[in-house]
């Protein structure tokens, strides 16, 4: 997959939005995108990143494994974009009906039991990807406490937790019981304050 595949994938879906699409390992499968969209006015951060998702479609899940992706509105789009490309966000959940297997009921109830719930690759002490460290460091900062789940050693909770979550990535983080989102949205809301208000409601809670 190329960069510039992606970037015509996302305008066709988008008309009129800026789209910058950087390949960051040269494999074709690992990329950083910024879309600035007018049609983003109005939505939350999940629904704009849902409308990229869904512009990606198949090449999403078979072709590229890990999509750092920023979405602005116009008003928001800074000056500089290509020095501030490319930094955060995921998450919406959309729980599927119908789910009745025993590993859905696993993830049920682990959430439904932590007031922070990671889904990830490794372990809080030793993760297995960028993207689960840096999402455990945010609430290592926070210092609350937290469970975690490793999809690397489970791989039918690694595909469960997608169908879940109707989300493609991981990690993926449920606080007080409500997805959240993955490291991009995660660190997103820690820097803009909004992350320790949601904890601190979930614990009280």
């Amino acid at each position: 997959m190329q960069a510039e595949q992606l970037k015509t994938l996302i305008e066709q879906a988008l008309p009129g939005a800026h789209v910058e699409v950087r390949d960051f390992t040269g494999g074709g499968d690992h990329f950083e995108a910024l879309v600035v969209s007018p049609d983003f006015e109005g939505k939350s951060l999940v629904q704009r990143h849902q409308a990229v998702y869904g512009a990606l479609g198949d090449a999403l899940r078979a072709e590229i494994h890990a999509l750092t992706l920023k979405t602005l509105t116009p008003a928001k789009q800074p000056h500089n974009s290509a020095a501030v490309l490319f930094n955060r966000r995921f998450g919406k959940q959309r729980r599927q009906t119908q789910m009745a297997d025993e590993v859905i009921e696993r993830i049920q109830s682990a959430v439904a039991n932590n007031k922070i719930m990671i889904y990830m690759k490794g372990t809080a002490s030793f993760p297995q990807c960028g993207f689960s460290a840096a999402t455990v460091q945010v609430f290592e900062q926070l210092g609350v406490p937290f469970e975690t789940a490793d999809v690397l050693s489970d791989p039918e909770l690694r595909d469960a937790i997608k169908r879940y979550s109707n989300w493609p990535t991981i990690p993926q983080v449920y606080i007080g019981g409500k997805f959240v989102g993955g490291c991009d949205i995660i660190r997103e809301l820690y820097e803009n304050g909004e992350l320790q208000g949601l904890v601190g409601s979930a614990l009280k809670g």
